[in-house]
């Protein structure tokens, strides 16, 4: 996981080697799931020879995020393999 990249919009979107890298980036920033923060929405998006999973969250002030991490690393090989193809 890159601790360097706040994960604002590409640019700055965080590397993570697996999906559960990310929920535990957001745990250690924002706490626990469903108590601290809630996830709202989760997107997939391709943006030139990389991919992002973009996660909309909700923290409980009310304050919604957009974290974006880039999975370009892992996907879309590891999805395939996974799915067999």
């Amino acid at each position: 996981m890159n601790d360097k990249n706040t994960g604002d919009p590409f640019e700055n979107a965080i590397k993570i080697e697996n999906v559960p890298a990310g929920y535990e980036y957001l745990s250690k920033k924002y706490g626990v799931q469903g108590k601290d923060w809630k996830l709202k929405k989760q997107r997939l998006k391709k943006e030139g020879d990389k991919y992002y999973d973009i996660l909309y969250i909700q923290l409980i002030s009310g304050k919604k995020k957009e974290i974006y991490f880039n999975i370009s690393s892992f996907y879309p090989n590891s999805y395939k393999k996974d799915r067999g193809e």
